[in-house]
């Protein structure tokens, strides 16, 4: 492990900011993604921060007004006011974490609420002043929020300034370096894997990414396969899916059956006290094959490989619902879930 700066000088070389070179047969770019920064707003470390500064604070602040209600941003509402700091979200879209189901998006607005977190939908910050207390901002509608410190959570960026791309002569677009299946780029023996290479910006999808890159390095023949993501959200409750919903089926044209079942007729669920949230089955009409999963509930990014297991096989939802899940566990959720896409699940009316 040699720690710097390293610049790529060829396909087979990287120079360190020490003026060294470091040579190879095979080259991996993994240097990730950085915060987006929103024009006219940038991050202090003191008062307007990004998420990396928001992970060294050393004191709680008493506000906190988070710009971006996506994944990032929706997740550090859900710890801080956990942690008891007044939390406000603002976001652009008409729905927080927008990739996920509208039954979700507006499951998780109702839950904020709930939690006393303050969200603007549909809304932009025009402009932001700091001032001795904090930091002021003015949104689009003329409202002012006041808060002691402000989060910048509007995406992220892949890192490939300066870093000798075209020097080498390696295609890339704002999004991300061009890849392959394999992870190759352009460039014979350079390879590319992770958040630079943009798509899916997960790091279960950038695990994967850097060991298809290694393998094929090493001269093995793997492909990537990106058709059955898991997708995970840390808020609180939990949020995750895997395949599609059902906006996505109805714009392909699929024609599809749901099943639902409420955590709240789990008895695990109430066991824990963590009862708020559903579990939500997409299964194709005709053939019952199971093609989308959503959670929104107690450990939902645990319970969310389940249903990536099942799609995958191919499994149908009457094949899925014979299986016998264990009692009580938060997995029975799913199950029934699943036997309510044939109205038979016996524990919801």
């Amino acid at each position: 492990v040699i720690r710097g700066r390293g610049k790529l000088v060829s396909a087979g070389s990287v120079e360190l900011d020490s003026g060294d070179i470091i040579e190879g047969k095979k080259i991996i770019i993994s240097t990730g993604s950085s915060p987006m920064k929103l024009p006219g707003i940038e991050p202090d470390g003191q008062k307007i921060l990004s998420s990396r500064d928001l992970l060294g604070m050393d004191k709680l602040p008493p506000s906190l007004l988070v710009i971006g209600g996506g994944v990032i941003g929706s997740e550090f509402a859900s710890i801080f006011n956990a942690l008891g700091s007044d939390v406000t979200v603002v976001e652009m879209l008409p729905s927080l974490v927008a990739g996920e189901m509208d039954r979700v998006s507006k499951y998780l607005r109702m839950f904020f609420r709930k939690k006393g977190i303050k969200v603007y939908l549909g809304s932009r910050v025009e402009s932001m002043e700091k001032n001795d207390k904090g930091v002021v901002a003015l949104l689009d509608d003329g409202t002012e929020i006041k808060s002691e410190s402000v989060l910048l959570s509007v995406g992220r960026t892949p890192n490939i300034d300066d870093i000798g791309l075209d020097r080498v002569g390696i295609e890339y677009e704002k999004s991300g370096i061009i890849v392959n299946r394999r992870m190759e780029t352009n460039i014979k023996g350079v390879y590319a894997a992770g958040d630079v290479v943009g798509g899916w910006l997960l790091a279960h999808v950038a695990t994967r990414e850097g060991l298809t890159a290694s393998e094929n390095a090493l001269g093995e023949g793997r492909e990537i396969d990106y058709s059955l993501v898991p997708s995970t959200v840390y808020t609180m409750p939990e949020i995750a899916h895997v395949g599609i919903n059902p906006e996505e089926a109805e714009s392909e044209g699929i024609r599809f059956s749901t099943g639902q079942f409420p955590f709240s007729a789990n008895g695990k669920a109430l066991g824990m006290d963590e009862a708020d949230g559903f579990v939500s089955w997409l299964a194709e009409k005709d053939s019952g094959r199971l093609i989308g999963l959503h959670i929104i509930g107690p450990n939902a990014t645990e319970l969310v490989s389940i249903g990536t297991v099942a799609i995958e096989a191919g499994m149908t939802a009457g094949q899925f619902e014979s299986v016998i899940f264990p009692h009580p566990t938060l997995g029975e959720a799913l199950f029934e879930a699943a036997e309510d896409i044939n109205s038979k699940s016996v524990h919801i009316l």
